[in-house]
């Protein structure tokens, strides 16, 4: 799951809604803020009803009124706590479900003048001076830092970086590891790195996100800024699925007759079901034993027969081969056809899910 900021500069274009959807959907976001989106407060409910079904959203239009900043996110993944808002930020709590993780999230547009800004970096001051968790200021900043952060445009002036330098040193935030792109806004002849996320200490002795993506702008100037989180922790219970090809492994019958044939203390249900659960542990060790990494596991053996019959294309070959080559190929047909059931099984599921009549009856339940 990832934490988004971007500037997607006007998204009232119909194009933009479907790009913004799709972005959303493949890179897995849970929370985005939006800025600079342009979007009247009347159609604002509409238009992100339409972008996000079922997302909850924030929103900055009472201290702004072009409402320059939205956060949007997944309460099935996050929970967002508003905690306060400007015209150039909104600040609040993040909780992650999945990790039970939060932390503090300010989502930040800076004005274009370096006097309009002067409001923004106060408020980040106030907010610093009460903040002992984990916290993350992340956006477009509309400021430069260092005089590498500008090619092909103006000369950075000291006046232009002053007050970004300060507040910095006023409260002794730092800057986050870039991987990426280099710049983060460009008009296709200057580019410039003014979009940001910074991190206070608790954050850099307690969180391992370390690294802020700077990714691809798509249909904007800007580049999205982005924060990967786990979405479960490590070592965590995974449910079990059962696959169809299970069953023909010569294994199953074994074991379901082991696991049935076992005496037990109790009686009735409470008995079938401990069989039942002694069962499950036991398919899923022979599952995962069988299939994990199965298309993996195809390509290899692919790879190995062609390397074989490579080497048997000459004359004086090892006569070993053959035995390899036959081997190769009962195997390359097993794991084939794992795959291919696995495959149907999933498509199966999901025109079940969807309403999609099925045609095959021959699946096993």
């Amino acid at each position: 799951m990832k934490v988004i900021t971007w500037n997607v500069r006007d998204i009232n274009k119909l194009y933009k809604h479907r790009e913004l959807k799709v972005f959303i959907k493949e890179n897995k976001v849970g929370v985005i803020a939006i800025a600079e989106h342009r979007v009247k407060e009347i159609r604002a409910a509409k238009l992100i009803k339409k972008l996000v079904p079922g997302w909850s959203w924030c929103n900055n239009y009472n201290s702004c009124p072009k409402g320059r900043i939205w956060i949007l996110w997944n309460p099935n993944l996050v929970d967002f706590r508003k905690l306060h808002k400007h015209g150039q930020l909104i600040h609040g709590e993040v909780y992650i479900h999945s990790i039970g993780l939060r932390f503090l999230f300010t989502a930040v547009y800076g004005l274009h003048t370096i006097q309009d800004r002067r409001g923004m970096w106060n408020e980040l001051k106030g907010l610093n001076q009460n903040i002992t968790q984990a916290w993350i200021a992340m956006g477009d900043y509309n400021s430069v830092l260092d005089p590498d952060d500008r090619i092909h445009g103006n000369q950075i002036q000291d006046n232009e970086v002053q007050d970004f330098k300060e507040f910095l040193c006023d409260t002794h935030m730092v800057e986050l590891k870039y991987f990426g792109r280099e710049f983060t806004w460009t008009n296709s002849h200057i580019h410039s790195k003014i979009d940001r996320a910074l991190v206070n200490a608790a954050w850099m002795n307690t969180m391992k996100q370390l690294e802020v993506m700077v990714m691809d702008p798509l249909f904007s100037d800007h580049t999205p800024l982005g924060i990967q989180f786990n979405n479960c922790t490590d070592g965590g219970p995974k449910p079990f699925r059962f696959f169809n090809y299970v069953a023909d492994l010569p294994e199953f019958q074994v074991t379901v007759q082991k696991i049935w044939a076992k005496p037990m203390a109790s009686t009735g249900m409470q008995k079938v079901w401990q069989k039942l659960k002694m069962m499950k542990a036991e398919l899923k060790k022979l599952a995962t034993t069988n299939s994990y990494k199965v298309s993996a596991k195809v390509k290899e053996v692919r790879v190995m027969l062609q390397d074989t019959q490579e080497q048997m294309r000459s004359v004086t070959r090892d006569t070993s081969l053959c035995d390899i080559e036959k081997d190769l190929k009962i195997q390359l047909e097993k794991w084939s056809n794992v795959e291919e059931s696995i495959f149907m099984q999933k498509s199966r599921c999901s025109g079940l899910k969807w309403g999609i009549p099925i045609l095959h009856t021959s699946m096993r339940v």
